[in-house]
């Protein structure tokens, strides 16, 4: 790159003898406000329910079997 290349551009340079540890510009103030975030979940419980009608079938059948056997043991 030569010298005719080189842009001129809207900076300073500014040389610390020693440290000044955290160094700030002020560029802006910031303004902090709450956020809420409210989760929504979906959870399709067809097959379960489905799965539960079939378990609540069996069980019916299982007290009828049960109440039609007992006295003939």
């Amino acid at each position: 790159m030569t010298c005719s290349e080189v842009i001129a551009l809207d900076v300073t340079v500014q040389q610390f003898k020693e440290s000044p540890g955290l160094y700030n510009d002020f560029i802006g103030e910031v303004q902090l406000y709450n956020t809420e975030w409210k989760i929504v979940t979906y959870i399709n419980l067809e097959t379960v329910d489905n799965n539960f009608k079939t378990i609540e079938n069996y069980e019916q059948m299982s007290v009828d079997f049960y109440k039609r056997y007992e006295h003939k043991v």
